[in-house]
């Protein structure tokens, strides 16, 4: 079956835990990633220097227009953002959904989160992706907001995987001036070398404040997911890190090869 064949994928570049499907969702590919950096402090239960909480999903597209497929009913217009097209690609085979989480546990309360981007490549790697949007007020509507141990930022792996339910419409925070680019940095691949990602914006007024999240932003793209590194960064550009579905590199430069070259660590600013 086309997602077990997936799955053994994954489990080539990092191990990746099991859940249950639900419908076309893609098994392996749907849950939570805790970003931040690990502190030998922090016990089995919490995580004092996490930021943010990126609930994910893979969908593979059943009817030919994936916007018709029960896993979006109700979830509202899915709105299409630069630099791709005006349009949303409704035939691609994966859909890629992320919400973003301000849930720093610390006291004051961390700052508003403005950016979210997910490395697909080196510098020069063709974009990947064949449109992307969000969602109006769009959440998943099991994210679990459970703190754990964070896992090491690319090594392919989420620090949490668990089932993030459907979607819901009416809840996040005001996508008004959200817009989203490519973009080449070394901060993408979390790597001395530059690399090219994706980037969602949430500008000025619109920010992710602390205990609330985004509403849900989508890729769409024809080829099956892996896991990559991603970051979210504050208005200050303080920013940390964890593993998220995103497209494979080329072959010529493997994932793995990637993770070992001048690793950065990204802190909250307190």
């Amino acid at each position: 079956m086309k997602h077990y064949k997936l799955s053994i994928l994954a489990i080539t570049i990092g191990t990746v835990f099991m859940v249950p499907t639900q419908a076309a969702l893609v098994s392996g590919f749907e849950g939570a990633s805790v970003f931040g950096d690990t502190d030998s402090t922090a016990g089995s239960t919490t995580c004092p220097l996490c930021d943010s909480t990126v609930s994910f999903a893979v969908w593979k597209n059943e009817s030919g227009n994936w916007l018709n497929d029960s896993f979006f009913s109700g979830a509202g217009t899915a709105t299409a953002l630069a630099p791709f097209s005006s349009s949303v690609d409704t035939t691609a085979n994966y859909v890629y959904l992320y919400q973003v989480n301000n849930t720093d546990p610390l006291a004051p309360p961390e700052q508003e989160l403005e950016n979210f981007n997910i490395s697909f490549g080196p510098v020069g790697t063709a974009v990947p992706f064949t449109s992307g949007g969000y969602f109006d007020g769009t959440v998943f509507s099991g994210l679990s907001s459970a703190l754990v141990p964070l896992d090491v930022p690319n090594n392919h792996t989420p620090s949490l995987l668990t089932s993030v339910g459907n979607l819901v419409a009416g809840v996040g925070v005001n996508p008004d001036g959200l817009s989203q680019l490519v973009i080449t940095s070394n901060a993408v691949q979390n790597s001395a070398l530059p690399a090219e990602g994706m980037l969602y914006s949430w500008n000025v007024g619109n920010e992710i404040q602390p205990g609330a999240a985004s509403s849900v932003v989508f890729l769409t793209s024809n080829k099956a997911p892996v896991y990559q590194w991603a970051e979210t960064e504050s208005p200050g550009g303080s920013g940390t890190a964890g593993d998220v579905p995103s497209v494979p590199v080329p072959a010529t430069l493997p994932l793995l090869a990637l993770g070992l070259i001048g690793i950065r660590r990204f802190r909250g600013k307190k």
